[in-house]
């Protein structure tokens, strides 16, 4: 029986379909995947809302990696009392952003409030570090942490077993409504045969659906990690 997953659209720069978080109730409140980016705040409460749920109910993010638009709202939700699921490499940035911040401010410069808002810190009492295979079990819900590098080398894809797999990034892009699987080749983690290798182990779990941040539901897992791993096959000839 699949579990009920909400897809929450962040409408990042007022765009549809350009990020998403999932939520995903439980016997005793709810849990996000993915925070999204600081500066989809209001869209993300909206939709948290829409479900019937407050931010109070609320009890876990479960973050894919650090990157702003997966997780820089998570420090805001950990204030308001959820705990933060996270890679064990990407657990110190989230304690201290300042090293992820800069370093984003020296891309995107004076956009950076824009396009992200604010990357609050998680303190440390919120932070669970998830280790590759690790069950984090909340209410009757059971989510497994897949260490997945190739994207990023902190990267999780976080499953529930005979289900759905949320794949952050190493999954790819696709649309809803369209078939096509588009790879985001982004350095400096960049590393294809760890990819290659991170997609041949989410086929090895045969998911029925899957969840890419960017950003929908599909109930095609194998069609599309099989699509992604051609991508990767013909980047790396």
């Amino acid at each position: 029986m699949s579990r009920k997953v909400h897809t929450i659209d962040l409408n990042f720069l007022n765009r549809e379909d350009a990020i998403a978080a999932y939520l995903i109730p439980h016997s005793e409140g709810a849990v996000l995947v993915e925070s999204g980016p600081g500066s989809t705040i209001s869209a993300l409460q909206a939709g948290i809302e829409e479900q019937g749920f407050t931010l109070n109910d609320i009890t876990h993010v479960f973050l894919s990696h650090i990157h702003l638009d997966h997780a820089g709202a998570a420090g805001w939700l950990a204030e308001r009392g959820a705990q933060i699921c996270v890679h064990p490499v990407g657990a110190r940035h989230m304690l201290s952003p300042e090293k992820l911040i800069a370093s984003a401010t020296r891309i995107y410069k004076d956009k950076m409030e824009m396009l992200w808002g604010e990357f609050l810190a998680v303190p440390e009492d919120k932070l669970i570090i998830a280790e590759d295979g690790q069950e984090v079990s909340v209410g009757d819900l059971i989510m497994v942490a897949i260490h997945t590098p190739g994207h990023a080398e902190h990267h999780i894809s976080w499953g529930i077993k005979d289900d759905i797999v949320f794949t952050g990034d190493i999954g790819g892009v696709r649309m809803p409504g369209y078939d096509y699987v588009r790879l985001p080749f982004v350095p400096p983690e960049l590393h294809l045969g760890k990819w290659h290798a991170s997609l041949e182990k989410l086929l090895a779990m045969k998911f029925k659906r899957i969840a890419p941040t960017h950003s929908s539901i599909f109930d095609d897992a194998e069609r599309h990690l099989k699509a992604a791993l051609s991508s990767v096959n013909e980047a790396s000839h």
